[in-house]
């Protein structure tokens, strides 16, 4: 009896056979148990249970021996093993509330007696779970393992048996089928419409891991052309607004209008908003940098007019600009200024008026003297520097 008992405690292939690590402290099912997903919980309870060759010990198949015998050791060690593993996997809140028998079935079945509800109401659930299963803004994955949780508590409820005919490979491929349409039904049609009609136009339909797998590559495409637009939106955005903040600080100098100037006669602006009378801002004279005399202040004066603009006072320097060009023309070029000129420059008082013609009547009596002595200028057309 002694060598019976150590023979069945030491074969692997006996139900009274624990391995050094099946200590009852460990957890045999990742699942736990909450009361709802008991359907979950016991599929998944099964399962390592017959892994482990213990499953006759809840079902009642391995009963327990006569008292007294040497089989009854062994029973009672693996008996309170597999009622530490269940009690592992009970949520703390049940715990206090499911007892610990001697029997591990006395446990499995009061727990299955409130847990497990009848198999209609449960099924119909199911089916309505399943009509409602929609993706709503998830992810495919996330809807996929949604239906296949469905399907598979479904399939634990079936009663069919397995079929083993000629039409065994077509009562599959009829199952699949419908997973593939309960599938595709539910993606949002806005994102994957196209797709689904093309996996519909397949003869015959693909399986369900090839649907899938199509869906996947779609919803990857998608996410790859929606993050390269938004970048270029960005970009495009970021050109328009420097784009616009250039116009509006030029627009700020001086507001752009559809008539004439009354004073210089170019389009584009009013008398009012004329440089030459209020003065050059700064990003006229880089923007008129090889517009010959024009972009360092025009005439007599363009290159000292042009520079102080950047300097000095905007309406000195449109006071010079509109002397300048009254000078430069042929019928002030030699003569002095007189009264009369007074009106080709508005604004000035009359002690300014008298400073301004004793100031050029006074430099071209010097003009000859001047010029020897001053020599060539910089950017001057005889400049060799």
């Amino acid at each position: 009896m002694g060598e019976d008992k150590t023979t069945k405690s030491f074969d692997s292939t006996s139900p009274y056979y624990l391995h050094p690590s099946d200590g009852p402290q460990i957890t045999i099912c990742p699942i736990v148990l909450r009361g709802e997903n008991y359907n979950e919980w016991v599929r998944s309870m099964r399962n390592n249970f017959r892994a482990k060759n213990k499953l006759g010990f809840l079902d009642g198949t391995i009963a327990k021996p006569t008292k007294g015998t040497p089989e009854e050791s062994l029973w009672v060690t693996v008996n309170s093993t597999l009622v530490g593993w269940i009690h592992n996997t009970l949520d703390p809140i049940l715990r206090s509330s499911v007892p610990q028998p001697d029997d591990v079935k006395d446990m499995w079945d009061d727990i299955r007696q409130r847990f497990s509800i009848g198999n209609g109401p449960r099924i119909h659930e199911l089916k309505t779970l399943l009509s409602d299963c929609k993706q709503r803004g998830h992810t495919v994955v996330n809807y996929y393992n949604e239906l296949r949780k469905i399907w598979d508590e479904l399939a634990g409820y079936s009663t069919v048996p397995t079929c083993t005919c000629a039409a065994a490979t077509e009562f599959a491929k009829e199952k699949e089928n419908e997973k593939v349409h309960d599938f595709l039904v539910g993606l949002d049609s806005t994102l994957y419409g196209n797709a689904v009609l093309n996996i519909l136009m397949m003869e015959p339909l693909p399986s369900l891991n090839t649907a899938f797998a199509k869906i996947v590559t779609e919803e990857r495409h998608q996410t790859i052309a929606r993050a390269h637009e938004t970048k270029s939106d960005v970009v495009g955005f970021t050109a328009q607004g420097a784009a616009r903040g250039r116009n509006l600080a030029r627009g700020s100098e001086r507001p752009r209008t559809n008539g004439v100037c009354s004073h210089c006669d170019n389009p584009g602006h009013d008398r009012e908003n004329c440089f030459q009378l209020i003065g050059f801002p700064d990003w006229w004279y880089s923007e008129n940098r090889t517009n010959g005399g024009q972009g360092k202040g025009g005439g007599r004066f363009g290159r000292g007019g042009g520079r102080s603009a950047g300097r000095g006072s905007r309406r000195q320097v449109a006071h010079a600009a509109a002397a300048s060009k009254l000078a430069a023309s042929t019928s002030y070029a030699q003569a002095p200024l007189q009264e009369s000129d007074r009106s080709g420059i508005p604004g000035l008082s009359d002690d300014q008026w008298a400073t301004l013609v004793n100031m050029l009547n006074t430099s071209k009596g010097q003009s000859s003297s001047t010029e020897k002595l001053s020599g060539p200028h910089f950017e001057d057309s005889d400049w060799s520097g």
